[in-house]
């Protein structure tokens, strides 16, 4: 099962409050969404959550139509939207994780977080870290990342 990106996106604006934090830009969207659909991978066994890609592009990886929905907010904050889109029990407990472990940072430092990871590495490949690049980082190896990262830390 897959959801829209536009939910999932939706899902953490609401979590954010200008009254506990400072909001959520488009390149902290970007993150957070690319670590939701990574850790459900994780743990529904490699099926992802949504249907599109991400790219491994300079600032880190990009869903590209979540990109083109949010980038007339530049670097300022994205408000809360009005209605709330609908995710299920599954996707909502999956998404609250991600929200406890990576929610309180800016978009600047998941940025430099994805930097080091080797599903955004590996896509990039031997280009320069400034050179843009529409690269697809393999939801296949975003899935092994993450277990061995889950499991090396078992051990």
């Amino acid at each position: 099962m897959t959801i829209p990106v536009e939910n999932v996106a939706n899902y953490f604006l609401h979590r954010s409050t200008p009254y506990t934090d400072t909001g959520i830009t488009p390149l902290k969207l970007q993150k957070l969404v690319y670590y939701g659909h990574s850790w459900y991978m994780l743990l529904n066994n490699g099926e992802p959550l949504i249907d599109e890609e991400f790219q491994a592009w300079v600032h880190g990886p990009v869903c590209p139509s979540l990109y083109r929905m949010y980038k007339h907010f530049g670097y300022g904050t994205i408000p809360i939207p009005d209605s709330v889109l609908p995710v299920d029990q599954n996707v909502q407990e999956v998404l609250d994780i991600v929200w406890n472990m990576y929610g309180s940072f800016d978009g600047r430092y998941l940025e430099e977080l994805t930097h080091q990871e080797v599903p955004w590495i590996m896509a990039r490949g031997d280009a320069d870290h400034q050179q843009p690049l529409d690269a697809v980082i393999n939801n296949e190896l975003i899935y092994q990342y993450y277990q061995e990262r889950l499991l090396g830390a078992e051990t």
